[in-house]
């Protein structure tokens, strides 16, 4: 089975019947009867005023989710020849010296691309290895809900990569970000990431 977040009626009923004597069968209705406001309100509920041995139950969902795969996504406009790279290659880390072909592709119709271009190199340097604003370079992000990325925290299907967005914004104002959102079609990439590799990352 691949576990995914947002099918809370598919994996639901199968961790309880996992999680069998170590939650109390009326759970669900004593949380709801609290009247959490946050998700992870219901989790401290849980864990704090119903469950005897949260040790136990904390070890118990993560040996289930090791057990299968895991859904996640990763969002980006991409276009043709980048979703085919993605389906030949698979999703490839960041390495932020190989963004200048595509910023340049992104960026040259700003009014002050050759203005700015000269700077492009040295911003692509202190956001990747100089790891300015976060550790970014080696890493591919994914997220487990595709409603949260496709509803909540959307800028990455409207405008490309976050490495991109951040790059942009040095080199020019927030205003370009219009160009990146130009730039290929919204695309949400499926994986599948073994349970044990996903509780590594």
């Amino acid at each position: 089975m691949t576990f995914d977040f947002d099918q809370i009626d598919v994996w639901g009923p199968l961790l309880r019947l996992d999680l069998g004597g170590l939650v109390p069968g009326d759970a669900a209705e004593t949380i709801l009867r609290r009247q959490p406001k946050y998700i992870e309100d219901a989790f401290d509920i849980l864990l704090s005023q119903i469950c005897s041995d949260k040790g136990s139950v904390v070890t118990a969902v993560s040996a289930w989710l090791k057990s299968q795969n895991i859904a996640a996504y990763h969002g980006s406009r991409l276009t043709a020849a980048d979703i085919e790279d993605v389906e030949r290659k698979g999703l490839l880390t960041l390495a932020a010296k190989d963004r200048k072909r595509h910023l340049q592709a992104k960026l040259s119709k700003h009014p002050r691309w050759y203005e700015a271009a000269p700077r492009l190199e040295s911003i692509l340097e202190a956001l990747g290895n100089g790891k300015k604003e976060g550790a970014r370079e080696g890493q591919t992000h994914a997220t487990l809900s595709r409603a949260a990325l496709v509803h909540g925290f959307n800028h990455y299907i409207t405008h490309g990569s976050e490495f991109d967005q951040r790059a942009t914004q040095y080199l020019f104002d927030s205003d370009a970000l219009s160009l990146l959102g130009e730039y290929g079609e919204p695309t949400l990439v499926t994986l599948a990431v073994p349970g044990e590799a996903a509780f590594a990352a």
